[in-house]
This record gives structure tokens, C-alpha cells and sequence, in this order.
């Protein structure tokens, strides 16, 4: 019923339940592909999680600080009751809780036992992924057990279009210390999403959502497959969220497999009007092949990825864990097939930085994709040709010519950093005196082509930036008559 788990050495494990690290854990377990990424929140939710998932290079502003990574519909939630009774951390005694992160395969595999009020014990069980075959594909394998019980079990398997990003936090003379369960709550909340059009009956759920101020389409689909015996009992739709329901006389011992399939798409991908076709021929396709079908091609497809860059240190297994934990954030953060996305800050994980690309990509990134995978090295430099524009309208603004490229950069390549930080009582200088990063990007331009020798992306993408950035710090040279000397003035280091 469920794929075989790896050996020790490629699985990150969370053993038991604790609020104060479960945005932690949120963040660790992400499960990606490079085109989305999803936040590891529980299926049915808890007070104090960040829920989120990201597309790459989807980008709004509207009224938040600067330009966020939007977090577009959530297509994890599936709520068990018992009953009537949910299922959660919050209202039942958690009596065992493991995950674990099979790097190997992308798999995120939970376990959980649960008692209720009255003393029921049920294990919910489940296997989550997001395809590496289809990037646009993802899905949910989730198991009900009633241990100790026979009773009515429903399973709530919903899209939730109701999300948002964190932007400020209000200011304190003293630094506060918060509950986990209400720490985001003070933040400031930016709201980028406007639902378009959301149905759901016995087939499938599907919402379409539109960025505010961007205009770039969201269709997020899913299909819930019932177990033997368990039936449809209806749909729920709560304006941003909507919802099938199933129900099933569950017998003791005997576990109950529900399969969810999500497909998503946007108007990046295709024009807005082929969304809502393209998302459900997809989820079609998966039903008709299956859950099983569906895990192993993105299994073999890990397989493959792996057979490039695995890393092994011998006789050290936690030191090759670190090593495969690391890849696999780099794997999942990048998509060779878009080379107008790079990777953020915080990759596809979690909005710190709000998904800025920083010039740690050329220096730090790029060496791991130049050596496995230079079809991706060639993706994330040709972000810096697409984006090139913005860069030269940031040197004009700024007085100088040629290519200024910004410290945080998002889908334009204009300057996105804040002016202050998140509290509002410190000036960011980082975007206006950090101005190394033009340097890494022809830094890396030229270590990806000595090192694949690709000619033909010097001269189609890699020459006009190079010849751009160069104008630049030309102009941002200040002569020194005393010293008879160029100098750089109005600069700080990372």
C-alpha cells in the first residue's frame, strides 16, 4: 500500500509532536520539484502553522512591503473525523507522531496514532509528493485505521484559496516572547490572491485565483479516489475554500485508503483560458494511472537525478545525510525548464526574504548545478539575461550606466529590497551599498562557460551581460586626484 522506505542514511525523521518546532519541521519536511514547493503543515491543520505553498517565480506586491513570493492555494488539507470529531493535535491526545523525509525518493511518509474524548484510538497514515515526472502534479495517500473502534469516519479533502503572506511585525520596546500557537499572529498579513471561479461535486474541487497587482492566473484541481465501501457525501464551499466530503463505516483494524490528487497551473505556463482544461486532463491522466503508477515515475525520476549528483562519505552515514539533505533542497528549489525563475532565498520552504533571489545563486548554488546538471546552471544564468532590463533600469535610476544588478531581485530584476526591517526600526543599506552582486553574476556567467564550454549561451545570453555589467562599474568608479586612484565609495560587504 505504501513504498518501501530507504535506508537510515536518506531519511530526515521528526519523532514525536512539539508546537514550538512544528514551523521548523514545516520548513525540513518541504516537498518540491522546482516548479512548486509545499510546506510540510500537518493535513488537517493546527493553531500556529505556517501553511504555504510556492510556485516559482510568482510574484506579487499589492500591499505588502516589497514584493512577495505569493503563497498561492493550499491543496494539502484533509481533515478525518470520527464521529463528528476531528482529528487534530489541538482536541486529541497524540499518542505516537513520526514523519520522515525519504530524500531518496521526494516521499514525505507521516504516522499517526490518535485518542480522542472517548477514548477511540485511530492511526491516520499518509504518503505525500509532488511529482518529479509532471512538476505540475501532486498528491496525498492517506490511511485511516480505527484501532480500538469501529465507527463512522469522514474525510473532509478541501483547496483552501483563503492564504496569505507575513509582512511586518509591530515594534516593542522589549523583545516579546509568544505562544506558538499565536506567534503569527501579530504579524501584519498581505493578501495577493482574488478567486476567480471555485466548483466542487463528486468528481473533483477547483478553484482559480488571480495575483492583484501581477495578473498571473492560478488554477489549483484536485480528485479525491474513495476506498471500497466509503461514498460521497456532498460538496462544502466557504467562499475561498471548498471541499469534497466522503464517509465510510470504518471496522476495527481495518484501514481505509484515501488517494488525493492536486494539479496545478498558471498563466506563466500557458494562456489563462487553457488553465482550468490543462489542470483537469492532467488529474484525469493521474486517476487513470493510478496512485501507485504515479509514485514510482517520480520515484524513477529522483532515481535519476540522484545518479548525478549522490554524494557518500565513507563511513560517516550523518555526514551523508547532511550532504543528501542539502542536494535534495537544491533539487527542489531549481527548474531547468523555466529559465525566467532562480531560486530564492528560502527557496521553495518558507518566505523569508519573500523569495528574493540574492547573488548567493552565482556563488554558492551554481557550482553544484554547473558540475551535476549545467542544463539548470543555464536555467538560473539565463534568469540574469531575462531580468536583464530591470538591471539596466536600476543603473539609470542610480546615476550610472550600463547594468546594476539588484541585491534582492524578484521577476523584473528591478531593486526589491525594504528600506527597513521588518520591525521597523532598522535601515536595510544592503540594496543601495551591497553592490557586489553585479560582480557575482558575470562571476558566474564565466564559470559555468569555462566550465561547460556552451558558446552559444555566451553569445546569445552571457556576452550582452557581460559587456553591461562591465559599463557599470566603469561608471561607479569615482577618480581619488590625491591618491591619483579609482575608488568604489558607498560600499558594504555581506
Amino acid at each position: 500500500m505504501f513504498p518501501k522506505i530507504s535506508g537510515g542514511d536518506w531519511l530526515v525523521v521528526e519523532d514525536g509532536f512539539d508546537p514550538a518546532r512544528a514551523n521548523f519541521w514545516e520548513t525540513v519536511l518541504t516537498v518540491g520539484n522546482g516548479y512548486q514547493g509545499t510546506r510540510a503543515s500537518l493535513e488537517e491543520g493546527h493553531k500556529g502553522e505556517l501553511p504555504a505553498t510556492y510556485l516559482n517565480g510568482v510574484y506579487d506586491h499589492h500591499d505588502s512591503t516589497v514584493i512577495d513570493q505569493v503563497n498561492v492555494p493550499g491543496w494539502i488539507p484533509m481533515r478525518v473525523r470520527v464521529e463528528g470529531h476531528i482529528l487534530d493535535v489541538k482536541t486529541c491526545e497524540v499518542l505516537e507522531h513520526r514523519r520522515i523525509l525519504d530524500l531518496q525518493t521526494g516521499f514525505l511518509h507521516r504516522d499517526t496514532l490518535f485518542r480522542d474524548g472517548e477514548g477511540r484510538e485511530t492511526r491516520v497514515t499518509s504518503l505525500r509528493f509532488t511529482s518529479l515526472a509532471d512538476r505540475h502534479l501532486c498528491g496525498i495517500r492517506l490511511s485511516v485505521t480505527a484501532e480500538n473502534h469501529s465507527a463512522r469516519i469522514t474525510v473532509e479533502s478541501a483547496l483552501d484559496a483563503e492564504r496569505y503572506n507575513l509582512d511586518r511585525l509591530p515594534a516593542w520596546s522589549e523583545k516579546p516572547v509568544f505562544h506558538p500557537e499565536v506567534v503569527w499572529q501579530k504579524w501584519a498579513r498581505s493578501r495577493h490572491l482574488a478567486v476567480q471561479a471555485a466548483s466542487v461535486d463528486a468528481e473533483r474541487a477547483y478553484v482559480e485565483v488571480r495575483t492583484l497587482d501581477t495578473g498571473i492566473s492560478i488554477g489549483t484541481g484536485t480528485v479525491l479516489a474513495l476506498p471500497e465501501g466509503a461514498r460521497f457525501l456532498g460538496g462544502a464551499r466557504d467562499y475561498e475554500r471548498v471541499a469534497q466530503v466522503a464517509g465510510i463505516e470504518a471496522r476495527r483494524g481495518m484501514p481505509h485508503v484515501f488517494e488525493k490528487f492536486a494539479a496545478i497551473a498558471t498563466s506563466r505556463d500557458m494562456p489563462a483560458g487553457d488553465i482550468r482544461r490543462d489542470v483537469l486532463d492532467r488529474l484525469d491522466a493521474a486517476r487513470r494511472r493510478g496512485m501507485t503508477a504515479c509514485l514510482e515515475e517520480s520515484a524513477a525520476a529522483w532515481r535519476a537525478k540522484w545518479d548525478a549528483c549522490d554524494c557518500v562519505v565513507a563511513g560517516d552515514p550523518q555526514a551523508s545525510l547532511a550532504a543528501r539533505f542539502s542536494i535534495y533542497h537544491l533539487l527542489i528549489a531549481a527548474n531547468e525548464e523555466d529559465p525566467r525563475a532562480n531560486i530564492g532565498a528560502k527557496s521553495l520552504s518558507g518566505e523569508g526574504y519573500k523569495g528574493h533571489v540574492f547573488w548567493d545563486t552565482e556563488i554558492f548554488l551554481l557550482p553544484f548545478f554547473i558540475f551535476t546538471q549545467p542544463e539548470t546552471a543555464r536555467a538560473l544564468l539565463t534568469y540574469r539575461y531575462h531580468t536583464l532590463p530591470g538591471a539596466l533600469q536600476n543603473a539609470r535610476e542610480n546615476g550610472f550606466r550600463g547594468a546594476q544588478y539588484a541585491w534582492e531581485s524578484a521577476d523584473t530584476g528591478r531593486e526589491t529590497t525594504p528600506k527597513w526591517t521588518a520591525d521597523g526600526q532598522n535601515r536595510i543599506w544592503t540594496g543601495e551599498e551591497e553592490i557586489h552582486v553585479t560582480a557575482c553574476v558575470a562571476y558566474g556567467i564565466l564559470s559555468y562557460v569555462t566550465a561547460t564550454g556552451d558558446r552559444e549561451f555566451l553569445r546569445d545570453y552571457g556576452a550582452e551581460i557581460l559587456y553591461q555589467t562591465a559599463r557599470y562599474w566603469a561608471s561607479r568608479l569615482e577618480w581619488n586626484a590625491a591618491g591619483a586612484r579609482f575608488e568604489l565609495t558607498r560600499v558594504i560587504g555581506p
